[in-house]
C-alpha cells in the first residue's frame, strides 16, 4: 500500500511534506469499497477500516481531496504515476480529476505497464528529479 500510504500521509500531514509521488495508489471510490467490503475483501477491509464506511471516509484519498478548500490547498508537489494495464488506474485518474478541478498543481503520468516492480523501477529517475525540484527555493 505504498502509493495509497504516500497519498494518505501527505493529505493528513501536509505541513510535513513538500513532495509526494504515489505510484499505482490503491485509490477506491465508495462504490468499489462497498463491493469489496461486502464480497471479496470483507474480512480485510473490516480489519483495516472497520464495518461501514465511516472510518474509510476519514482515510479516503478521493474524499479528502474533494473536501480540500480551493483557497487553502496544500503546497505539496504531487507526481501521480500509474500504468495503463494497472487495475488501480481508475482510482488514480479520479484523484487526478479532482486535483485538476481544485486547481492543485500536480503531474499525472500513465505509461505502458501494470502493477509491477519493473513498472515502478522505470519511474524512479523521473520521480527523483521531480522530488528534488521540491527542495529548490523558488518553487
Amino acid at each position: 500500500m505504498g502509493g495509497y500510504g504516500s497519498f494518505l500521509y501527505s493529505l493528513h500531514h501536509p505541513d510535513m511534506f513538500s513532495a509526494c509521488a504515489p505510484l499505482s495508489a490503491a485509490i477506491f471510490d465508495d462504490s468499489v469499497m462497498e463491493q469489496r467490503q461486502a464480497k471479496s475483501h470483507k474480512d480485510l477491509f473490516n480489519r483495516l477500516f472497520g464495518p461501514g464506511l465511516d472510518y474509510w471516509h476519514k482515510n479516503s484519498v478521493l474524499k479528502m481531496l474533494s473536501e480540500l478548500d480551493k483557497e487553502n490547498l496544500p503546497r505539496i508537489r504531487y507526481y501521480i504515476d500509474c500504468g495503463d494495464q494497472d487495475g488501480l488506474l481508475d482510482g488514480n485518474f479520479q484523484a487526478h480529476q479532482i486535483m485538476r478541478e481544485k486547481g492543485m498543481k500536480h503531474e499525472f503520468r500513465v505509461r505502458g505497464g501494470g502493477h509491477t516492480w519493473l513498472y515502478w523501477r522505470t519511474a524512479l529517475p523521473n520521480i527523483l528529479e521531480f522530488v528534488s525540484g521540491a527542495f529548490r527555493r523558488n518553487n
